[in-house]
């Protein structure tokens, strides 16, 4: 009597490791688009991060360029400034020639 009272509750958890198998191979079931999915996302992530990566260097480089621009303009600024301070020397300069040459 106490063998067949052993023997139920062995058969009673034989049916409730099944019943937890098959609980187990539905989560397995479950799971494996969200590994898949999670996979997709590192590889997604690794892209955004290559692109930004990317796009920072390019920003980098504008900014460079844009210094680098700001410097030449400001000297050919400094030139053109220079130039017309020349050009009015030279004037005043032709101005006394011709006034001492008699030809204005």
């Amino acid at each position: 009597m106490a063998e067949d009272k052993i023997l139920q509750k062995l058969e009673d958890h034989d049916k409730q490791f099944e019943k937890i198998s098959v609980k187990l191979i539905e989560h397995d079931e479950l799971l494996k688009p969200l590994c898949e999915d999670v996979k997709t996302l590192k590889t997604d992530i690794k892209n955004i991060a290559n692109n930004q990566e990317q796009m920072i260097t390019i920003l980098k480089r504008l900014d460079e360029d844009r210094i680098f621009t700001h410097e030449w303009v400001r000297r050919l600024e400094k030139d053109v400034e220079d130039t017309k301070a020349k050009t009015q020397e030279h004037e005043v300069e032709i101005k006394k020639m011709k006034t001492q040459l008699n030809i204005a």
